[in-house]
């Protein structure tokens, strides 16, 4: 410490004593901030402690998640396939159930050209009947003294008057 000497003043020994407490205020402060400073670096050093322990989880859980996304990927396109499949199902289902429709409408169709045949056969026997039972008419003698095969009115039935 600093001894006064009588040429000293008053106004500097005033001056002296408060840049010593603006010293020791200064001091205390950097101890405070040294403090700061220690209580900081202990809290980031136990921060990278925790980070070095969860860098390894976080590292599985985005590799899990990378895995979690690929196999949805690979189940959205086993479901695209899977409705693909199923549309051709429903598509080949309906086709049969139109083969099938088909298939009765051709039977019927085949009942109906047989019914056809028949009436057809039908009505050939028929006009070949009615051919023989003009054909015997026009062969017996006429009661009403026309010749055979001779209408009433003179023109032969065979024949057509437009």
């Amino acid at each position: 410490m600093e001894t006064d000497t009588p040429t000293t003043t008053l106004v500097e020994r005033h001056q002296l004593d408060r840049l010593r407490a603006d010293l020791d205020l200064s001091r205390q402060e950097l101890d405070v901030a040294r403090q700061e400073k220690e209580r900081l670096e202990g809290r980031v050093r136990e921060l990278s402690t925790q980070l070095d322990l969860v860098q390894p989880q976080l590292e599985q859980s985005r590799q899990e998640k990378e895995a979690a996304d690929t196999q949805i990927r690979e189940l959205a396109t086993q479901l695209e396939l899977a409705q693909l499949q199923l549309e051709k199902v429903r598509t080949k289902a309906d086709l049969e159930a139109a083969f099938a429709d088909l298939d009765t409408v051709q039977a019927q169709l085949d009942e109906e050209h047989e019914r056809n045949n028949k009436l057809q056969e039908r009505v050939r026997a028929l006009e070949k009947e009615i051919r023989a039972m003009r054909r015997q008419a026009l062969l017996r003698p006429s009661s009403s003294g026309v010749p055979p095969g001779q209408a009433s009115s003179g023109v032969p039935s065979g024949s057509s008057q437009h």
